[in-house]
């Protein structure tokens, strides 16, 4: 303890202390390696299913078991998060992740649709297990600064976007030479991103849930102390927290209408006559709005408050999906597309810091958890009621259905109160007080 502190001591140019500093690029590595894993699923699952089955009904399987393992395991790692750390939980989802990967190679060799699936769903439960970062870094930062934090760890994100197209092309050239399929080798080569992030994890010291619980001790200056709260965080514990509730409302149709809009605007491009190619560039500048601004908006997180942002973010996403299916000509198009990107970001961001905000930091974890239980509800379902919506009324109706949803929390937005950023009128709950 004593050597952390003294390490802690020293600080950076920008004040964040040496030791949080170098925890925050080891999460945002990790971050960056093992979040990739969901556009490998993502790109390759359709074309998996398509090879197994001849038939283009369930080439959606693989983002679907990506958000039921996200269901399955969110709370349970939170739990874990709660009771020995952070880094275990973390660690634990990595194990998954690698016992997922050599699934879906074999799944290859036997061209089992059954394997893929539940190669798909144990691989998922690992990507999943890198949504308790969020919970790391926010516990490694006071409140004044936990929106930047959580841009720093979303740099990480953006930097990952590029991980999974460079394994892929590598498998491509590299299966002639070395006889493996270009769709198993990929999963292969998995341990390159993992075994790197499960180093990157166990070398960040101490745990976070130790820092947060100690903030004073590393952060000169600072005098918060967290005030131990071990209950149960359930569902209804989420709901007795005005500001946790409206975070979790504001998060979870924000993160279904970006799932449906990436779903629908491949449609809108291809339907208005555009290439593959264009539409591959038109997914690019949407995940450019999803991460490229994280660390700006994290800071205005900080400077003007958790629900202006939000606030911002909501009507940038409402913007979006007004936007999107407006024309055929592909500018428009993109551009409402990368609103989205850019309004999700800044709800993420925004309502992430709320809940560390508002709940105690041995709870942090399962409200995390059941945040993202609840987002992984609606990114299953949007997408698939898009399709239904844009079958029916067309594509115009399921860019005022995705602008509806985004402004419905509104009237709870209106009613939460933040006094100064990450400061609440109706908190009920005081996880951070001044000694």
């Amino acid at each position: 303890m004593h050597l952390f502190r003294a390490t802690a001591s020293a600080t950076s140019v920008n004040g964040i202390p040496s030791l949080i500093k170098r925890n925050t690029a080891l999460f945002a590595s990790a971050q960056a390696l093992q979040g990739s894993g969901n556009q490998m699923v993502t790109a390759m699952g359709a074309v998996m299913v398509l090879e197994f089955t001849g038939s283009a009904l369930l080439t959606g399987t693989g983002v679907t078991m990506l958000q039921l393992a996200r269901i399955l395991v969110s709370y349970p790692l939170g739990k874990v998060a709660d009771t020995y750390g952070r880094r275990p939980a973390m660690l634990l989802g990595l194990f998954l992740g690698l016992s997922g990967a050599p699934i879906l190679a074999t799944s290859v060799v036997f061209e089992s649709y059954v394997l893929f699936t539940l190669g798909a769903l144990v691989f998922g439960m690992g990507v999943g297990a890198t949504q308790q970062l969020r919970v790391a870094v926010t516990d490694m930062y006071p409140s004044k600064r936990r929106g930047e934090a959580l841009g720093y760890l979303l740099i990480g994100s953006l930097i990952g976007s590029a991980v999974a197209p460079i394994l892929i092309t590598v498998s491509e050239n590299l299966s002639g030479t070395v006889g493996i399929s270009e769709l198993a080798l990929p999963w292969l080569l998995t341990p390159v991103l993992i075994v790197p992030s499960v180093f990157a994890i166990m070398m960040a010291k101490p745990d976070p849930k130790h820092i947060a619980t100690h903030m004073a001790d590393f952060w000169p200056g600072i005098t918060e102390n967290a005030r131990p709260s071990p209950g149960k965080m359930s569902f209804k514990e989420v709901l007795r927290s005005r500001p946790r509730m409206t975070a979790m409302a504001c998060y979870a149709p924000a993160q279904g209408v970006m799932s449906m809009s990436m779903a629908a605007m491949p449609l809108v491009l291809s339907s208005s006559g555009h290439s593959l190619s264009s539409i591959s560039w038109a997914v690019a500048i949407h995940v450019l709005g999803m991460f490229a601004f994280a660390l700006p908006l994290g800071k205005l997180v900080d400077r003007v408050g958790r629900t202006k942002v939000i606030w911002g973010g909501l009507a940038t996403s409402a913007a979006g999906g007004l936007i999107m299916p407006l024309t055929e000509i592909y500018g428009p198009i993109t551009f409402g597309g990368f609103l989205f990107g850019v309004g999700w970001s800044a709800v993420f961001v925004a309502s992430t810091a709320i809940i560390a905000d508002s709940t105690p930091v041995e709870q942090r974890g399962r409200a995390i958890g059941l945040n993202d239980t609840t987002a992984s509800l609606f990114t299953i379902a949007l997408p698939l009621t898009g399709g239904v919506i844009a079958d029916q009324f067309g594509l115009m109706a399921v860019g005022l259905f995705a602008a509806v949803l985004t402004l419905l929390p509104l009237p709870l937005l209106i009613r939460l109160r933040e006094t100064s950023p990450g400061h609440f009128e109706d908190a009920r709950e005081a996880p951070l007080t001044p000694s």
